[in-house]
């Protein structure tokens, strides 16, 4: 019998490391170690490839990719993040996570070969729920009554041109506060959204789902954010709900809604944390509304000279557009060894910070590839202490991380010794 010819498209150079060599020495035939999906459907259609393993992710495929893939009914064996997320609920082939073992992986590929339904072991007790019957293609939550008489305070994360990190704040700020309070994420960067691709979110349910059924009452808010919201992170304890952009950049909202969202959001949400662009600093009034209804606005500048200019800028626009609300200054991505200091910042911008988080690229890599924010990823990471310690001033009170997040570090000893480590 032939070996099964098969093709591989793996996200990460270390996914690559660790998969490649066991499956050349196994009785699959790797034919083609595709780089984009392009070259992949191209191989599936010059008829030349029995199986594929593929992933998802920021270098893998997307949810659109993945559902060409499946139209084209080849076996597929996909390594994901979140194996028991329920965007797999319908999915008819093999999902393992992405950190995957070989022999995992080949016997996911035997199964796709077999046509069975395989899933990753679940080896956390409180990935069970998720068996629960859900509605065809849908996964309400329950949000608590309006209460119209008091409102959730309204956290706008902002930044100039560029990418500070807005959107890296915006979701860990979230992520942390829902770990104390009921807790709302919303994109509402009508430029440019990534919100729902860094956190490998339901596309499908977004603001215009919302928008297009026009929810007046509290009763039909209520109805429209319990299907359309979905947790942020499932698995993690944390109470923290995210509604995704716009699907395209060309979607249009309707004069008003984004107001009526954010009221019935701030009426059953403790916080309300909004992922904010800079449409609204060239006079985009739509885009303007979650800045104008703060209660806070974050300002995100990035370290360098150019990010400081840029950054007033945005505190210029808050006086101009909005007047006064409460502010704060955050230098994201700061180098204690090459970057001005902090009272050097504070003298730039005549007034305090608000917190200075430092460069972590290593954590921030590992939250992309998990589809996680960095907080959950590596709790030891001075990145993550800095988030929780302005998201305690934010709260006013202690937040805890939960005690199963563990990083993946080297022990000293494991560290060459031009390192500072120890050699056993």
């Amino acid at each position: 019998m032939n070996a099964p010819r098969l093709a591989v498209l793996v996200g990460t150079h270390r996914s690559a490391q660790s998969l490649v060599p066991g499956l050349q020495q196994s009785r699959f035939a790797l034919t083609h170690h595709c780089l984009e999906p392009a070259q992949l459907h191209a191989a599936i259609d010059a008829g030349v490839v029995d199986v594929a393993l593929v992933s998802t992710g920021p270098r893998g495929l997307d949810a659109a990719a993945l559902a060409a893939l499946a139209r084209r009914r080849i076996p597929v064996v996909v390594l994901d993040a979140q194996p028991h997320h329920e965007r797999w609920a319908n999915f008819a082939g093999v999902v393992l996570a992405a950190d995957a073992s070989i022999d995992l992986a080949l016997g996911g590929l035997e199964a796709a070969l077999r046509g069975e339904r395989l899933r990753h072991p679940i080896d956390r007790p409180q990935v069970a729920s998720q068996e629960t019957p859900l509605a065809v293609g849908e996964a309400a939550v329950e949000l608590r009554e309006a209460s119209p008489g008091t409102g959730g305070s309204l956290i706008t994360v902002l930044g100039g041109y560029g990418a500070p990190g807005r959107s890296m704040l915006a979701l860990n700020l979230a992520t942390l506060l829902g770990r104390v309070a009921a807790t709302a994420l919303v994109d509402t960067d009508l430029g440019a959204p990534v919100l729902a691709s860094r956190l490998g979110a339901n596309t499908n349910k977004n603001l215009v789902t919302v928008a297009h059924t026009a929810p007046t009452s509290p009763d039909e808010w209520t109805s429209a954010l319990s299907r359309d919201l979905q947790p942020i992170c499932p698995d993690n304890g944390c109470q923290t709900l995210f509604l995704a952009g716009l699907p395209r950049t060309d979607s249009e909202l309707r004069d008003g809604f984004v107001d009526g969202l954010l009221e019935a959001l701030r009426s059953r949400f403790d916080y309300v944390v909004c992922d904010t662009g800079v449409g609204w600093l060239h006079g985009d009034r739509i885009a303007r509304v979650a800045v104008q209804m703060a209660n806070t606005a974050l300002v995100v500048t990035a370290p360098e000279t150019a990010g400081v200019p840029r950054a007033r800028q945005v505190v210029d626009a808050l006086r101009r557009y909005v007047g006064e609300v409460q502010t704060g200054i955050v230098v994201n991505q700061h180098r204690a060894r090459k970057d001005f200091s902090p009272w050097e910042y504070e003298f730039a911008f005549g007034e305090p910070l608000s917190a200075v988080l430092p460069f972590d690229p290593e954590a921030c890599w590992r939250a992309v590839e998990r589809r996680r924010p960095v907080v959950l990823v590596d709790r030891r990471s001075p990145l993550t202490k800095s988030l929780v310690q302005l998201a305690q001033r934010l709260h006013g009170g202690q937040i805890e991380l939960p005690r199963a997040v563990s990083a993946e570090r080297r022990s000293p000893w494991q560290r060459p010794a031009w390192l500072g480590g120890r050699i056993a």
